[in-house]
């Protein structure tokens, strides 16, 4: 092996395992990431199969022992199982259920963090495509506002025909067309115009390779440089944009199917994580992996924070032992938090989104407290906004001491479904939408102590420890490529000179059919005859005359 080719090979060695080393993601930074966030998972079956996986692994630390067998998941652990459901009626392609699904997992441990996954038919259709039933039009105003979206549609793209406004029956799976990147670039400025356009962080993801159905006759796969045409459309719609596209058509190719995937169309696990690490990674500010690189301002807040926290553990200690309980400042000394939550129907979620302050100051009542104590989430399973059944009340009240967090969850605990009913009724009684309501569960009452402070030091803490370990990896990374380098270019000089040497021919002169000899030139003796060069006839002559110096 020549130096230059060895120096290339060790070259790709190293730039393939720095790649490797910030493409991979733990699962504690991945917990970091989705800490206290809600993020939108949207595409088809293959993202609903690896965010089935993806939850798993963010809850166990590992991945489940066995591949997806079922369209509505396998474990406990891939989503919040109160009851399977979907999120739209639309029939755009299917009117199959599980193409209309709509999935949420909850995480308690990380910060309340929620991941919810919508299955979509398309990268964008409307209400009117949808003959009044929910449509990417309605979704957009539900997640757009969310932390983060990971959003992937192409598979259903490369169908044929059914790619929206084409004005082509092009078989964009078999032969990707310019009116097949049309049609999709204008789905991408729907979606961006519509949902990538507020304060979530959208990473959009690409298309994998290559199975699936195609043609009216079923016809197996898709072409892989259909697949790449449609992945560079992608890529040039959103270069220079806030969105940024995460690589998954890369992973493997059509003759890697069968170790790829499950059945030729949905990825294995391993490589559903691969696809998710990447996605997680994109959305990730740094603050957790290092790799996004932080904000100077947030820096130094966190260190004026921490100057502060220090003067004031200083002052703990000067007033000799008093007690750590004292009022912080805001009212509330060690603060207690009692959560419960009651279910209700005969009202929309619209309708009780709209009128969120009469359950506050109905939770008031019964709990004899201030309104201003009261928080109110409302949900609703089914994700419907018109949908009169299944929602979901979730009050919080913030007390001041332990003491009165115990009193008061003693009280609720006696409250039943009637008592908050009547409570409802006298505060809406003026409220038309109010006449069909009914309290028809209540849930178990929980006492939660404020240790935000303590969490947030931590997770400062370990976001910083993170950045650094980071930045050493790097650096050690920089430091061994330039001395691998180094090394490779005097190996490259040494080899070269070598080289030259044995190409330099042992003999200068020829006379009279045979060579001069190097060692046998003598300056003082008389500089031999001249004479032409031989033809190859004479050289090879046994009894050729040698004219010249004689041998010493």
């Amino acid at each position: 092996m020549s130096a230059l080719k060895l120096l290339y090979f060790v070259v790709s060695i190293l730039l393939s395992l720095q790649f490797a080393n910030s493409e991979d993601l733990t699962v504690d930074e991945a917990r970091c990431i989705i800490d206290g966030k809600t993020i939108a998972w949207v595409g088809d079956s293959i993202a609903r199969f690896c965010y089935f996986g993806m939850n798993y692994w963010l809850e166990e630390g590992e991945l489940p022992s066995d591949e997806y067998s079922s369209k509505w998941g396998d474990n406990d652990q891939d989503y919040d199982r109160q009851q399977p459901t979907t999120w739209t009626d639309c029939e755009l392609f299917s009117d199959d259920n599980s193409h209309q699904q709509f999935f949420r997992k909850e995480f308690s441990d990380y910060g309340d963090a929620r991941l919810e996954f919508y299955f979509v038919q398309d990268c964008y259709y409307d209400d009117d495509a949808c003959d009044g039933e929910n449509s990417i039009e309605w979704l957009s105003d539900e997640i757009k506002e969310y932390d983060g979206i990971v959003y992937n549609c192409g598979v259903w793209n490369l169908f044929s025909p059914q790619m929206p406004n084409s004005g082509s029956d092009d078989d964009c799976g078999a032969d990707w067309t310019s009116d097949c990147t049309s049609a999709y670039q204008s789905q991408l400025s729907e979606l961006e115009s519509n949902m990538f356009n507020s304060g979530a962080k959208v990473v959009f993801r690409e298309t994998t390779c290559c199975g699936g159905r195609r043609g009216d006759d079923g016809e197996f796969g898709y072409e892989e440089d259909a697949i790449s045409e449609q992945t560079d459309a992608a890529e040039d719609y959103f270069s220079g944009s806030d969105v940024t596209v995460s690589e998954a058509f890369d992973l493997w190719d059509r003759d890697d199917l069968d170790d790829a995937t499950t059945d030729g169309i949905h990825p294995n696990l391993e490589n559903c994580l691969i696809i998710n690490k990447r996605a997680l990674k994109a959305l990730d500010d740094g603050s957790c992996t290092g790799s996004g690189g932080g904000d100077d301002d947030e820096d130094e807040d966190e260190d004026e924070n921490e100057i502060d926290e220090d003067d004031d553990e200083g002052e703990i200690d000067e007033d000799d032992g008093e007690d750590e309980d004292e009022d912080n400042g805001d009212g509330i000394a060690d603060s207690r938090t009692i959560e419960s939550s009651f279910s209700i129907r005969g009202l929309s979620l619209e309708e009780a989104e709209t009128n969120i302050d009469l359950f506050a100051q109905a939770i008031a009542d019964v709990a004899d407290v201030d309104v201003s104590q009261i928080e109110i989430t409302i949900t609703s399973l089914e994700r419907r906004r018109l949908q009169n059944t299944g929602i979901v009340v979730v009050y919080s009240i913030t007390v001041d001491s332990e003491e009165n967090a115990a009193s008061l969850a003693t009280k609720l605990e006696g409250v039943e479904a009637e008592d908050i009913q009547t409570a409802i009724s006298q505060v809406a009684s003026t409220v038309d939408a109010f006449d069909e309501l009914e309290v028809t569960s209540v849930d178990d009452v929980s006492i939660v102590v404020d240790d935000s402070t303590e969490d947030e030091e931590s997770t400062s803490s370990k976001k910083k420890k993170k950045s650094t370990d980071s930045s050493v990896i790097t650096i050690i990374v920089v430091i061994i490529l330039v001395v691998v380098l180094f090394c490779a270019g005097a190996l490259y000089y040494l080899c070269s000179k070598q080289s030259t040497k044995e190409e330099t021919p042992e003999f200068v002169e020829l006379v009279a059919g045979k060579p001069l000899p190097l060692n046998s030139y003598n300056e003082d003796q008389q500089p031999p005859l001249a004479a032409s060069v031989p033809s190859q006839e004479q050289i090879e002559i046994p009894h050729a005359e040698v004219v010249g110096p004689e041998r010493t």
